[in-house]
Order: C-alpha cells, then structure tokens, then sequence
C-alpha cells in the first residue's frame, strides 16, 4: 500500500498509533494530515472520532465526538485543541432544529443552534465547539476529516466542477454547491450519506467565480514567504517593512529575538493578523512571525528554517541584512577575536544560511531569492576598518560563488551599501562620535543622538555624486528588485546603493 503512491508520502506508522489512546490517535492523524498543505491550508479544516468512553455521571459507556475546536492548526494541535461533546445529545438536537418556524439555511434557527453546542459538552472540556460540529456529528463516519486539498478544490473551482466529479470518481464521491458551514450543511451532508451509503467521500467546496473577479488584483510579492536575517534594526526592518506592503509573508530573523519579535508585532500591528490565522504555537503567524538566530552556528540556522515550514510550510526567498563593524583600537589593531568574528557573520554565516536552505529550496523544488549584504567598502582600501572591508570583499566573491553553487532554482545577488548611519544597529552613539572626531566634524558632548547622526550622515553623503544621505529605505528598495520578478534574469550581480561613491566604483 505504502508504494501505490505517487505523488505523496505515506507517512502513518502503524507502532506509532498504536501505542496512542483513541484521542491520540485523532491527534496523531491530524498533526499528518495538517503537516501536508497539498491536504489543507494553515488553520484550516478540522478532524473528528466518535469514541466511546466512560460517562462520569453514571460510569454508563457512552459515545462522544471528539472534534477539532474553534482555533488552533492540524500540524500542531494537541488534546487541548478538541473538544469533546455528547453524539447522542447533538444528534438529539435535530428534533429541536426542526420543530423551529424559523428553521431554513441562513436562518435564525440554525445561527441559535451554535449557542447549543455547550450544552452537549462531555467532561466539562472547556475547548469552544467549531461551526463545522454538525458535519462531523451528523456523518455516520466513526473517523471525518474535512480538509481543503489541492487537488479537490482544483475541481471544485472548475467550470464543469460537478460534471467532473464524476467523471473523476465515478459515483464514490458526492457533490454539493457551497453552502455556509453550520446546521443546514450537516443535515444536508447527512441526507446526501443516507441516500448514498456507497459514497467514499463528500466533495462540498465551490468557488464564487463572482466574488473572485471583485477581488483586487494580488500584489507583487503575494503568496511569498521571505526570510529577513538581522530584521531586528537597521536596513533588515525596513526591508521586512518594504517586502510586506507588496503581499510578501515576512520571517524577521534576529539574533534577538525580543528585536524579531519587535518587527513582527509592527507588521501585524500595521496590517493585521490576517484572514482565517487560527494556529497554536508558530503556526498562529499571520503575515509576519520573529524568530531569533545565530548565523554563526549551523544548528541555529537549521531550528531557524525548520521554525519557518511549520509556520508557512516553507520559503521563497532569504534576504542576509546581518553584519558587524569591530573598529580597530586606537592604534590600529583589531584582536583576533574580533577578527574572526567579523568573518563568521559577515562570511561564513551568509554560507551557512545558504548551505542550509539550499537543502530546503532543493527538496520544495521552487525557484527562489538569496540576497546578501556586501558594501562599498569592498572596493575601497582605507586605514581604521582592515577586518571589515576584507570581509565585505570576500562577500562579494561569495554571491558570485552561490550563484553558480545554487543555479538554476535560486537566483543569488547582493546590495552593497555606503555608509548607512541612520537606523544603523552598527553606528551607536560612541562609534557617531568616534567618526566625528576622526573627521574633525564639529559636535558637542551635549547634543542628542539623532543631530550627532544627523551630521555625519550628511558628511558620509557630501562624499558621494549625488550628496544625499543614505537611509536603510534606499537599501530596501534594492532588496526588492532583487526578489521580485522584475530582475529574474539577473543572479551572481551586485547592486551598488551608495550615492555615488566614485571611489567604489568597481574596476
């Protein structure tokens, strides 16, 4: 059995199951089923097993529905996620449904009946019911599960939908134009079920064909998911911030993780959790989710990215906006440690990250983006940054060579920066002034923070061909060229955002 299949991993083990109570068993099931979004999308659909069990009233054997409660997503449900009601007293409900005048799809009788399922409940289980309890209950199946597989909905979204079924199933599956989950659906399921006792399945999705052509055309970047390392601060927020007005799910990454946290929340607070989000644990991730991440070490990378398929099943595009700047003492020397650390983020850890998710882009056989940061110091030797710059230099040969390591599936580039100070986790205060007095730019103890910025900002930008400050947003502007389609033919390539830093130029 386990070979017959083609296109999907059979992933049930038998000594596993067996070692689960009945509830397990259901939870078991659904974490599979949930694991698959072919099967069913994020906090979507729900499972159900009618069980007998012992009644704490009067120890009598009765048969209770175990279902998937309001909230909480297949892949990481737990028991905590299902409520468990009395089958005998929903099924009783039906004779209360039908002596209502007001009974009828849409009806005021069928949206009291939601309040009703409270009263079914079995053991006090505090999990709220879902709208899709009557289904599961009025179904003769001991095990249903409603999911919103690909493939089904392909059909159900189809101009000759119902014609094809059965063609497709020959008889062993039903159809049903859409009707609104609740009362009225469950009856109609459980009429359909008694009419047809042969039926393998019940197909009952269909697409509004009108409601879609009213939808506003998708963004660019919709259905992406992007992963932003160093999202916390600096040119990484706001390039999670550019990405998400284009549609694009962003996973702010961060060695800190109260810093990812920080950009998701701004994310989500700005443009909402989303339709439908109704997951535990990563999973409830709506459009943004942070998650902290040493790209120094290779375990951290693969938690990171392991983090992400649960949340979103899996990625598009990586963009590497982390860095570090170790100036050297005031004689000119860095310390071997600062030196190596400089070349595990601003090298090694861009090659771990690619190493990593390479295995990942491989295996969901998507094309996809990796956008690294280098710098315009990579072409210009000075005095003061010998660690730095040698490792932006080194950066730059790295894009080139993950573009041939990674073709043809992933397209790799990278944006290389002047001096950007404002936002800049890398410029604190100390390094503002310190860059000041190297300059010999006139400032005061006493000034705030944000003048001091100010005028070294401007210092770096007179510097340049177009004399105009460079802000993370114009860093981010680049990073969304690079994984959008509108530079689809262009991998190994650095784009320089620098004002016009002559010195840069390459040569």
């Amino acid at each position: 059995m386990m070979n017959s299949y083609r296109f999907i991993r059979y992933a049930w083990d038998d000594k596993k199951a067996a070692s689960c109570d009945p509830v397990g068993r259901l939870i078991y099931r659904s974490n599979l089923l949930g694991s698959d979004q072919r099967i069913t999308n994020t906090g979507g659909g729900n499972t159900s097993a009618k069980i007998s069990e012992k009644d704490p009233l009067n120890g009598s054997e009765t048969e209770v529905l175990w279902v998937k409660g309001s909230g909480g997503d297949l892949r990481t449900s737990t028991r905590e996620n299902f409520s468990s009601l009395y089958q005998q007293k929903l099924l009783d409900m039906q004779l209360l449904y039908a002596s209502r005048p007001d009974r009828g799809y849409k009806g005021q009788a069928e949206d009291d009946m939601v309040g009703m399922y409270t009263h079914t409940t079995f053991n006090l289980n505090p999990r709220a019911s879902s709208i899709d309890t009557p289904l599961h209950s009025f179904l003769p199946g001991k095990h249903v599960d409603h999911m919103h597989p690909n493939a089904i909905i392909s059909i159900a979204a189809s101009h000759r939908c119902q014609e094809l079924t059965q063609e497709i199933f020959g008889g062993t599956m039903a159809y049903v134009p859409w009707m609104r989950p609740g009362f009225e659906l469950g009856l109609t399921m459980q009429d359909i079920s008694k009419k047809n006792p042969s039926l393998q399945a019940i197909e009952y999705w269909l697409l509004e064909e009108a409601k879609l052509k009213r939808m506003p055309n998708e963004k660019e970047l919709a259905r992406q998911v992007i992963i932003v390392i160093g999202a916390g601060s600096g040119i990484g927020k706001e390039t999670a911030h550019r990405l998400v007005r284009e549609g694009a799910h962003i996973v702010c990454v961060d060695l800190n993780a109260e810093s990812a946290n920080a950009t998701a929340k701004e994310i989500t607070d700005r443009h909402g959790i989303g339709i439908g989000v109704a997951g535990s644990g990563i999973s409830r991730c709506g459009p943004a989710v942070g998650i902290a991440c040493d790209i120094t070490k290779r375990a951290s990378i693969r938690s990171m990215l392991d983090q992400v398929s649960l949340a979103y099943g899996g990625f598009d595009s990586i963009c590497v906006t982390a860095g570090i700047f170790v100036p050297s003492d005031t004689s000119g020397h860095i310390p071997d440690d600062k030196w190596a650390l400089t070349f595990a983020i601003n090298v090694t850890g861009s090659y771990l990250v690619a190493d990593e998710a390479g295995k990942n882009w491989l295996e969901q056989g998507l094309h996809g983006s990796l956008v690294l940061t280098t710098s315009a110091n990579a072409a210009v030797a000075k005095k003061g940054s010998v660690a730095y710059d040698t490792s932006k230099a080194a950066a730059n040969h790295l894009v080139r060579e993950l573009a041939i390591e990674l073709a043809p599936l992933v397209r790799v580039n990278g944006v290389a920066p002047a001096t950007v100070v404002q936002g800049s986790a890398m410029f604190p205060r100390d390094r503002v002034i310190g860059s000041l007095a190297k300059y010999r730019i006139d400032y005061t103890e006493e000034e705030p923070t944000e003048s001091l910025v100010s005028k070294l900002a401007q210092f770096y930008a007179d510097r340049t061909l177009t004399k105009s400050p460079i802000t993370p947003a114009d860093q981010a502007e680049a990073y969304f060229l690079l994984v959008s389609q509108r530079l689809s033919k262009t991998t190994g390539q650095l784009i320089s955002v620098d004002g016009g830093l002559y010195d840069a130029f390459l040569r």
